[in-house]
């Protein structure tokens, strides 16, 4: 009977945890120093905030603002967990030739980042190269 109980407490332990990824907020600051595509949506270089849309009913769900404060656009992520804490705020792009392809973010401290779906256009670019990831370090 102990050992069923104490299976069933690690298992809802283990639901519980596996949810709180995307709970937490997300603010991220960085410069880009090229163009590049988030969602179906073509972005010009510049300095930009990644943020947490604020719909509990969607925790997924992600800003991405220039920083004047103008909102580009919304776009969903998946959660991802790392073995350890990210040593650095950071987001990562996928790289075809000259094209740019925004894939993750994660925040220091925590192990729990944050990845964009791939779109046609990404699809059909790694059809004909691999992918270069480009990290660019952010602030929170």
């Amino acid at each position: 009977m102990k050992k069923l109980a104490l299976s069933l407490i690690g298992a809802l332990s283990m639901l519980l945890l596996g949810g709180s990824a995307l709970a937490q907020t997300v603010h991220v600051r960085l410069t880009v120093p090229f163009d590049f595509n988030a969602g179906n949506k073509i972005l010009p270089a510049g300095e930009y905030e990644l943020r947490s849309a604020g719909q509990p009913d969607n925790p997924g769900m992600l800003e991405i603002c220039r920083m004047d404060g103008t909102i580009e656009m919304y776009i969903h992520a998946s959660d991802l967990e790392s073995t350890s804490a990210s040593s650095a705020t950071k987001v990562v792009f996928r790289h075809y030739g000259n094209i740019y392809f925004l894939s993750q973010v994660w925040t220091q401290g925590t192990r729990a980042g944050w990845e964009f779906p791939k779109t046609r256009e990404e699809i059909s670019e790694a059809k004909n190269a691999l992918p270069r990831n480009v990290t660019l370090a952010a602030k929170n």
